[in-house]
C-alpha cells in the first residue's frame, strides 16, 4: 500500500504543486500544508461516521480508505512512517466478527482526530502568525506515532483483517489512479 500512495504523490507533487518529499516541517509553508493534509484525514473520517449513520457500508470501507491514503500521505511527506509494529498490531487476528457498533467507531475516530490535532498544535506556524516557528520535532514524531498506534488500533477495534483494509485501499486507489490520468 505505501508503494502505492507513493505513486499517487508522485502525481500529485506535479498537481498540488508540492515539494518533494520529505518536507522541512521548520518551514512555515509546509507546516500549512501538513495541516491541510492533517484536515483531509479528518474530513475522510466524518464521512465515513456519516456513511455508518446512513447504513451504507460500502461506502463507510471506501470513505476508510480514504482516510488511509491520507494516512500513509502524511508519513511519505514528513519522513515518520508506521512501525511495522503499529501494522502489526492493528491487525492481530481476530475471531469476532466485523463490529460497526456506532459508539465503537465514534470512539476510533474521536480518538484519531484528536491525535491529529495534538500533531497539528505541536507545528507551531500559523497563516497569520508573521515569523516562522520550529516545531519541536522530537515531539512532532512522537505524535505522529501516537496517531498511527490509534489509527491502526481501530481497525481491530471494529474486526477488520489486514486483508480487507488493503482490499478497499487497492480499489480506491485505482479510482485515484484514474482519475490522475484523467485529470479527474
Amino acid at each position: 500500500m505505501l508503494d502505492a500512495q507513493y505513486e499517487l504523490v508522485k502525481e500529485y507533487i506535479k498537481i498540488e504543486k508540492f515539494p518533494e518529499p520529505v518536507w522541512d516541517m521548520r518551514l512555515k509553508i509546509n507546516q500549512l500544508r501538513f495541516k491541510g493534509f492533517l484536515f483531509r484525514i479528518i474530513e475522510e473520517l466524518s464521512e465515513a461516521q456519516e456513511s455508518l449513520l446512513e447504513n451504507d457500508i460500502t461506502n463507510f470501507w471506501t470513505e476508510i480508505a480514504d482516510s488511509m491514503a491520507f494516512a500513509l500521505e502524511i508519513g511519505i511527506v514528513s519522513g515518520i512512517l508506521p512501525g511495522r509494529d503499529l501494522w502489526a498490531l492493528a491487525f492481530i487476528p481476530r475471531i469476532a466478527p466485523a463490529n460497526y457498533d456506532y459508539s465503537t467507531v465514534r470512539e476510533w475516530f474521536w480518538e484519531s482526530t484528536y491525535q491529529l490535532g495534538m500533531v497539528s498544535n505541536v507545528l507551531r506556524s500559523k497563516e497569520w502568525k508573521q515569523t516562522e516557528v520550529l516545531p519541536d520535532m522530537e515531539k512532532f514524531k512522537e505524535l505522529m506515532q501516537d496517531f498511527y498506534r490509534t489509527y491502526f488500533n481501530g481497525f481491530s477495534k471494529i474486526g477488520c483483517s489486514e486483508a480487507h483494509i488493503v482490499e478497499w485501499y487497492l480499489k480506491k486507489n485505482a479510482v485515484n489512479v484514474f482519475r490522475q490520468r484523467s485529470k479527474y
